[in-house]
């Protein structure tokens, strides 16, 4: 009956050799999966910086192709805004002629019908 009592306690003690090294594989696949699971994270964190990195510089070359656009516009406005304003000038200038000109036939006008 002792031996009995010992063989079952040796059983028992051998079934949880077993269990402990279950336990025991099985954390080293937990632990190498959450290894594993931290370098893809890095490697996400990674190239999520990258991709971060390159709209940052898309966005800062866009809006400096945007900022020397806007630039060249406004130029562009000021000279077309002075051109029309020496346009308006020079028919100011073409106007006060004709004005001129017109007083001047109607006076000749006149002093021909009275002569």
């Amino acid at each position: 009956e002792i031996q009995e009592s010992l063989n079952a306690v040796l059983a028992e003690v051998e079934e949880a050799k077993l269990a402990s090294q279950d336990a025991e594989s099985d954390a080293e696949v937990v632990s190498e999966l959450l290894q594993q699971s931290e370098s893809e994270a890095q490697a996400l964190e990674a190239e999520a910086d990258a991709y971060r990195s390159e709209l940052e510089e898309a966005h800062t070359a866009k809006s400096g192709r945007l900022d020397a656009t806007l630039s060249w516009l406004r130029s562009e406005l000021k000279d077309s805004q002075s051109t029309l304003e020496g346009l308006n000038r020079e028919v100011e200038g073409l106007q006060s002629e004709l004005a001129s000109s017109t007083l001047s036939k109607v006076s000749l006008g006149a002093d021909n019908e009275f002569l």
